[in-house]
């Protein structure tokens, strides 16, 4: 929970230039417990590593699917973590249903929804 606060501060208190580039991602009003669901998800079924949590940002998506949430993970660039910090990429996006629990996610086509192993 604390690389998820960590991680979400720094896209927040990032410079303006860098906030603009995650625009098309961001969409506030996600709920908290939807993004901590997702973020469980993420480390019991270990879609990441922890440095690639820790370098990782959940942002709402805008698509939605029945009454699943899409939940957008990317890439956080700069500081401890590699990559060019004007660059901005997801790296999966989740779909999760609190609801029915479920959760699926698009980690090998985009448009090809997948259940978590």
């Amino acid at each position: 929970m604390i690389l998820f606060v960590v991680a979400f501060g720094a896209l927040v208190s990032a410079p303006a230039w860098s906030a603009d580039l995650a625009a098309p991602y961001r969409s506030y009003g996600l709920s908290d417990s939807s993004l901590r669901f997702a973020e469980r998800i993420i480390i019991s079924h270990h879609l990441l590593t922890p440095d690639q949590l820790a370098c990782s940002t959940l942002v709402r998506g805008d698509k939605a699917i029945k009454e699943a949430t899409e939940v957008v993970v990317l890439e956080k660039h700069g500081g401890a973590c590699p990559g060019d910090p004007r660059r901005v990429q997801a790296r999966f996006g989740l779909y999760v249903d609190e609801v029915s629990g479920s959760v699926q996610w698009n980690i090998a086509d985009p448009l090809v929804l997948q259940s978590i192993p």
